[in-house]
């Protein structure tokens, strides 16, 4: 199937959960691995963009700027956004339940994407907010930014061991493997599941974020 449609394709539907599922009826073989690396790019590019920003707050401090202040600024600034989410979900539903009934199911479809890509991106900063919190929470006296660091490079394969798909436990019966694991992350494409190894203890294990991080970088209380 031609590149661009797939990655057209991709774009508009790696938000809605269980997308890949729905369509592996319909695409090769080949198609699936190729959107399933688009996915591995992407990830790898947040994951890439997220370290980053580590290393210039690192490179930004002064003994007047301390790790807590950047954690407290950085809290500000995703509560913002999420706020600002949060109120274009809002909108978006407003607008499409004022469609409803139209009978233009090609509108309703791209609506429908649009208020799931923002689902997303609310879950997404509501687990960034509380990362950040737990860390701030924890940091004082407990956890160091070079422990979080190097907990987050863990691969999650060290928890699950060297395999490539896995049944995802997450969503009641998943009779056939739903997730890969790939580049150090857990992906479910059935419920969109997503984790690294830091998450896997906390959502697997009940970990707390710190205890999560001790565990993976072997630290004691």
């Amino acid at each position: 199937m031609n590149a661009a449609y797939l990655h057209g394709l991709w774009r508009k539907s790696r938000n809605n959960p269980g997308w890949l599922s729905e369509m592996s009826g319909f695409l090769a073989p080949e198609d699936i691995e190729y959107v399933g690396e688009l996915e591995d790019r992407y990830f790898a590019a947040i994951r890439e963009m997220r370290d980053d920003w580590r290393e210039k707050l690192l490179e930004m401090r002064r003994p007047d700027v301390d790790s807590e202040w950047a954690r407290e600024r950085r809290a500000e600034y995703l509560k913002g956004r999420l706020a600002d989410a949060k109120n274009r979900l809002v909108n978006i539903r407003l607008e499409r339940g004022s469609k409803i009934g139209s009978g233009d199911e090609f509108l309703d479809f791209f609506m429908k994407m649009d208020e799931d890509d923002c689902i997303a991106e609310v879950r997404r900063l509501l687990s960034a907010v509380s990362s950040v919190q737990a860390s701030s929470e924890f940091a004082k006296g407990s956890l160091t930014d070079d422990m979080i660091s190097r907990a987050r490079q863990v691969r999650i394969e060290v928890l699950l061991g060297d395999k490539k798909m896995v049944s995802c436990p997450f969503h009641g019966e998943d009779r056939h493997p739903s997730a890969s694991i790939s580049k150090g992350f857990f992906k479910c494409f059935t419920c969109g599941e997503r984790a690294d190894a830091i998450r896997w203890l906390m959502k697997m294990q009940n970990y707390s974020f710190p205890d999560a991080v001790r565990k993976l970088v072997g630290e004691r209380q």
